[in-house]
């Protein structure tokens, strides 16, 4: 296999020089004040089926409640928006219309059960689907589980007659769908995690196309269960509030803002400038009126909720999917205001890991016709890294490798022997805006042999005297074999020199002192020049010969020899 070495002349001698986005929000018209219509613009909007949610129940927004009066139970069915309004023993504990006791936020009418011993639900509430969003805020004035009840917020089933196929309960240490055919096909024991005597929001997103479901309490996951294998979708609301097995002495709940949709698409306003589902937040959503995925907007009623005046929060749009806008990172608003300019969207920023940090790196050739090395790097943005790129001066180029969404990435490189690539890897983000960062890399051959190390003298020396140099390469001290040979010349700390009719042969040991077999006498150029051309060795460089054709073989010796010209130095 070919090999190619350096013969290192006076010092050293090498081969050098010879990675489905979300919506972008990007502005917002209008100003932040309840019920006020604001217009948020962006990019990257996916469609929604219908913009509104499927119920937005506020209490006080309904209009076949306008004649109730605080106390009075909820009526169902017909032109109300629920089906079915259920209290123990007969609705002796209804759910009830309520504005008397203290409201949440800017509500003024929400549901209570007053009667103190139990709580009250209201129910069959269906969707369209194929899936099941719901999210309602709820106050429980003491522990609405106590020790040895099995006491259920939610009830959801796929909308038949009871017992249905899929039977959904949500407790305060359980969440389970149970199917009376079959059992239980999803059994688990997340803990509520939300307050006794304070609003609470609760989320249940059920994927029936995936067959998945997440909870959560004021805006943290409790958990994110498969029910693979479940027989129907769950598309209705059979119980929402509390439903008891069990007397629960001065318990009182209120309930309001109930959302529920067929997709988890939506707006939210949130008090946390990152999204974060293992984290507490409060979070308020927006009531969606028009969802133009075709021209980029959405227009909501502003739902400000218990958010106050002049409080600052952060704007969200979830897809149906739950990517996040804008990487997660929120579009910052002030309640009562206008929107105010995104934050700044700086240009993302690369680095490199491997095969070193810096700009330049340096690899040994082998008995191989190439050399492989991988750069590796990071890439990150405040918003969202859309592709890490790369091309080199020998025109390669292409698209790095990367499993993370390009946060780390590789790529590779192949180097000839003899040869400098210089590589440019390009980040760029959701923006379109770019940065650049390039590393050059070199093949080098190893040193086969340095006049330095075999003779022990360091320095160049002036002499009045112009010397045709022959210089002995000790067999000894030739490291392995190659069939060509680069001789490099190192040049003086200060000062130019020049030499000519550079040559190498194998030295004839059955000969005289200087005697060389003829057979092997090769000429060395340098830069395809003419043999006996002129070359300077420039002060603080290193000149580097075209290679040479030459079994080079260890414990063979070998002279070169060559022409000093004026000022003619030698190694002292």
């Amino acid at each position: 296999m070919s090999r190619i070495f350096f013969l290192a002349i006076l010092i050293v001698c090498f081969l050098a020089n010879v990675a489905s986005a979300a919506f972008r929000i990007e502005s917002v018209s209008g100003a932040f004040v309840h019920s006020n219509s604001v217009i948020i613009y962006g990019t990257g909007l996916e469609p929604k089926v219908q913009a509104s949610p499927e119920l937005w129940d506020a209490v006080e927004n309904i209009g076949a409640y306008n004649n109730l009066q605080d106390g009075d139970v909820i009526p169902v069915g017909g032109i109300f928006p629920w089906g079915s309004n259920e209290g123990k023993s007969n609705f002796v504990n209804p759910v009830r219309f309520n504005t008397a006791r203290q409201q949440r936020g800017v509500s003024a009418a929400q549901y209570s059960t007053h009667s103190g011993a139990m709580g009250g639900t209201l129910g069959i509430r269906n969707v369209s689907g194929p899936n099941l969003y719901i999210s309602w805020w709820w106050n429980p004035s003491v522990d609405w589980e106590p020790q040895g009840q099995s006491n259920k917020i939610l009830r959801a089933d796929d909308g038949t007659s009871w017992p249905s196929i899929e039977e959904v309960s949500w407790r305060k240490i359980q969440f389970y769908i149970y199917e009376p055919e079959t059992g239980y096909i999803l059994n688990k024991w997340p803990s509520w995690g939300g307050k006794i005597g304070e609003w609470n929001r609760q989320e249940v997103y059920f994927d029936n196309e995936n067959q998945n479901v997440s909870i959560y309490t004021n805006g943290r996951l409790l958990g994110n269960y498969s029910y693979q294998g479940a027989k129907a979708n769950v598309l209705r609301i059979a119980q929402l509030g509390l439903n008891p097995n069990g007397d629960v002495p001065g318990l009182i709940i209120d309930m309001d803002d109930i959302y529920v949709d067929s997709s988890q698409s939506r707006v939210e306003l949130c008090d946390l400038a990152t999204w974060d589902n293992s984290t507490v937040k409060h979070c308020e959503i927006q009531i969606p009126t028009v969802w133009d995925s075709h021209g980029g907007s959405i227009t909501v009623s502003v739902n400000k909720g218990s958010f106050n005046s002049g409080d600052t929060v952060y704007l969200y749009v979830i897809d149906a999917d739950g990517n996040v806008s804008n990487n997660g990172h929120g579009f910052e608003i002030t309640i009562g205001e206008g929107g105010n300019n995104p934050p700044a969207d700086n240009t993302p920023t690369i680095t490199f890991t491997a095969p070193t940090t810096g700009s330049t790196y340096t690899v040994e050739a082998t008995s191989e016709a190439s050399q492989e090395v991988t750069i590796v790097g990071t890439a990150s943005d405040d918003n969202a890294v859309q592709s890490v790129t790369y091309a080199t001066d020998k025109g390669d180029s292409g698209t790095a490798s990367s499993s993370d969404g390009f946060a780390t990435w590789t790529v590779p490189i192949t180097v000839n022997k003899n040869e400098t690539v210089v590589t440019t890897v390009t980040v760029t983000d959701d923006a379109g805006q770019s940065t650049s960062k390039t590393m050059t890399i070199t093949c080098t051959c190893p040193v086969g042999w340095d006049a330095k190390a075999q003779t022990g003298d360091s320095f160049w020396t002036d002499s009045g005297v112009t010397y045709c140099v022959r210089l002995l390469v000790e067999g000894d001290s030739i490291t392995d074999s190659a069939d060509q040979v680069v001789l490099g010349f190192q040049g003086r700390t200060s000062g130019d020199y020049t030499i000519r009719n550079v040559s190498i042969a194998q030295r004839d040991a059955a000969g005289n002192e200087g005697d060389v077999i003829d057979s092997t006498w090769k000429q060395v150029t340098f830069g395809n020049a003419v043999w006996s051309s002129n070359v300077t060795v420039g002060s603080g460089a290193e000149k580097l010969s075209d290679p040479v054709s030459l079994n080079l073989t260890p414990g063979i010796d070998y002279y070169v020899t060559f022409k000093i010209n004026s000022p003619s130095v030698y190694l002292d």
